[in-house]
């Protein structure tokens, strides 16, 4: 496999993984890889994330790819723009810079909780970048079917100003989305058929199926803060107390 790839864990059996590039290339890449108590065991509660920095003037830049669509249209990273790809600690970190502009990003699972944290800061840049962060679901067994039928009405319920709980109405518990920063989710429902998953295709297995999303996060981007999404099944005081925490910076010590 010449793609490079990510994977952190949480103690529990649960993980987060993904391509360099972002793109979901097997059917195990995902933000969020949940353990659940029997007899669910594994759920994806957390396929895909669409990542963009905006300029107001117009300018985006795209930090990861994605693959979908009829015509399997190719969404890809801006050209140029990741530096560097390291691990610190164990943990993976990407460094993007061009046209003045520099970010780091960052991706942690708390020892022992079903929770991703995916952070991003500005090193450098101008202060009124955006950035927006649409997240893509399908709740499913981990070694479940990509093209089982994605529910079409799902629950998006506020959690005071920062956080959505999301539910499909089946047996899975709501995936809870935090935001941090300054940013609210923009409901633009869409559903993304025949995403393409390319090493489970080069191996001649089942390779595409849907995605639906609840919209874009959009959030402010000041210069040196760490803003993102926390991804969870745990309880609201669960996920409010370990971002209070600082648990990334716990977990890498």
């Amino acid at each position: 496999n010449p793609t490079p790839e990510w994977l952190v864990t949480n103690g529990l059996g649960g993980y987060a993984s993904g391509s360099l590039g972002g793109a979901c290339t097997r059917r195990f890449h995902g933000q969020l890889i949940a353990s659940l108590p029997a007899p669910l065991g594994r759920v994806m509660m957390f396929n895909h994330i669409e990542e963009v920095i905006a300029h107001p003037g117009g300018t985006c830049y795209r930090l990861s790819g994605d693959e979908h669509g009829d015509r399997k249209e190719v969404a890809y990273p801006e050209a140029g723009f990741l530096e560097e790809f390291v691990l610190e600690n164990g943990l993976p970190v990407w460094r993007f810079s061009k046209n003045g502009i520099r970010i780091e990003k960052r991706v942690m699972m708390p020892h022992l909780q079903n929770s991703t944290y995916i952070t991003y800061r500005l090193i450098e840049g101008p202060a009124d970048l955006e950035l927006r962060l649409r997240p893509s679901l399908h709740f499913r067994p981990h070694e479940g079917l990509l093209t089982e039928q994605v529910p079409e009405e799902w629950s998006v319920i506020n959690e005071g100003t920062h956080g959505v709980e999301i539910s499909d109405g089946r047996q899975y518990p709501p995936l809870r989305l935090l935001i941090l920063g300054n940013g609210a989710l923009e409901r633009d429902v869409r559903m993304f058929q025949h995403v393409l998953y390319r090493l489970e295709k080069s191996r001649g297995y089942e390779y595409e199926g849907p995605l639906w999303s609840p919209g874009v996060f959009r959030l402010s981007f000041p210069r040196a803060q760490d803003v993102g999404l926390v991804a969870s099944v745990e309880r609201w005081d669960v996920v409010k107390a370990l971002t209070c925490g600082q648990a990334w910076t716990a977990e890498a010590e």
